[in-house]
């Protein structure tokens, strides 16, 4: 489910102004919606109901699609959330949220005034086109379907990387700038991609200076424009970047360190430590973590296979690929939970990144006659 959609939907007053109700059983109406509000704090901004016995509440507005994403996303330590009035959300949690006051804000729940297709937009995905045929295929046919679509994925990483290579510099630094912008477009993830690889841009110039990883953040953070004092002056603006949805550990300012640490990580690495694979320098560069590990898989591990077929490696080619082959990942379970809900179960299939390319690029598109499994089961039939 998409929180993004949630909001829009809110903002459109989608769910009506009638008719809604908190979970201890206060009925109110929807006077507004609330300014919406893209940068940090709660989603909407003085937002107003009126309860049915006519007390106007004014006040901030946060949307989840679960309620227990309060806690999650930190709200409940960040101040910025105290003028919340109202909670809402699709799934309640057992227990209320609470502000950093103490105070409990309204909550209330969508699912007793959401409307059918409002319900299946904020779904994942409807599934598998054959979906109903998917679960009496062999197992081996899917997990061969799937592999191929590993192998595809990694080949459309590696093309995506090259649109960040400068042929007029050296292999070295060429190589480099492109694992650099790379990285900041995984740090960035999903909602400030842009802006990071934009700020990435600085980034060699800064390490020229000899800056330290702490000093060359400092920088990075004055030139994004997240430093109010010095924002008027800086090539970016606080509005290149979208607060919104995200937790703690996304925020741009937590994320901007992480770049930081990394390209003075990667920019110590010689031509020799580069010959020396992607494992070794993997252990010099990358830190733990899901995003690093996501990190590794989509960028560093691509890199380093163009890396030998630039060197003419075969080496570096080969281990770049087996570790891609042979990693394990557990895709974000919007993927494999819609191969799981056609009745396949072959765990060791569904935990690598072949999922993810196979939902995006042949199933969410339909396109059954350039997929194997689809090709073996017509549409819309049931094997006997």
């Amino acid at each position: 489910m998409k929180e993004h959609k949630l909001q829009q939907l809110w903002q459109q007053l989608a769910f009506g102004r009638h008719g809604h109700r908190t979970l201890c059983g206060l009925t109110f109406m929807l006077e507004n919606p609330g300014e919406f509000n893209p940068g940090d704090g709660p989603d909407f901004r003085l937002g107003a109901i009126r309860t049915a016995d006519g007390l106007l509440l004014r006040g901030d507005i946060e949307l989840h699609v679960h309620e227990q994403q309060w806690q999650e996303h930190g709200h409940s330590t960040d101040p910025a959330y105290n003028g919340v009035v109202l909670h809402v959300f699709l799934y309640p949690s057992a227990k209320p949220v609470k502000l950093k006051s103490g105070q409990i804000p309204l909550r209330c729940s969508l699912l007793p005034v959401i409307k059918p297709e409002q319900f299946a937009d904020l779904q994942p995905g409807s599934g598998l086109p054959c979906s109903a045929s998917v679960r009496y295929l062999k197992p081996e046919i899917v997990h061969r379907q799937l592999e191929k679509a590993r192998e595809a994925y990694f080949a459309s990483r590696a093309e995506a990387l090259m649109c960040w290579w400068e042929p007029a510099l050296g292999i070295e630094q060429a190589w480099k700038q492109m694992a650099l912008r790379g990285a900041a477009s995984v740090f960035g993830l999903s909602r400030n991609r842009d802006a990071m690889v934009q700020l990435s841009g600085h980034v060699p110039g800064l390490l020229r200076q000899g800056l330290s990883a702490d000093a060359l953040q400092a920088k990075l953070l004055e030139l994004s424009g997240l430093i109010s004092e010095n924002s008027a002056s800086a090539p970016m603006q606080r509005t290149d970047w979208d607060f919104s949805g995200s937790r703690p550990g996304n925020k741009p300012r937590q994320r901007i360190g992480h770049l930081a640490v990394f390209a003075t990580r990667l920019d110590a690495l010689s031509r020799s430590d580069l010959l020396k694979g992607p494992e070794w320098c993997a252990r010099q560069v990358l830190s733990s973590g899901k995003r690093n590990e996501l990190l590794y898989l989509i960028v560093w591990l691509p890199a380093f296979y163009l890396l030998g077929s630039i060197l003419a490696s075969g080496r570096l080619q080969q281990e770049a690929w087996q570790h891609w082959k042979t990693h394990h990942y557990e895709p974000e379970p919007v993927f494999s939970q819609a191969f799981e809900a056609a009745g396949f179960k072959e765990k060791a299939s569904l935990s690598h990144l072949g999922v993810v390319h196979q939902y995006r690029s042949w199933c969410a598109q339909k396109r059954c006659g350039e997929c194997s499994i689809g090709r073996l089961v017509p549409d819309s039939s049931r094997p006997a």
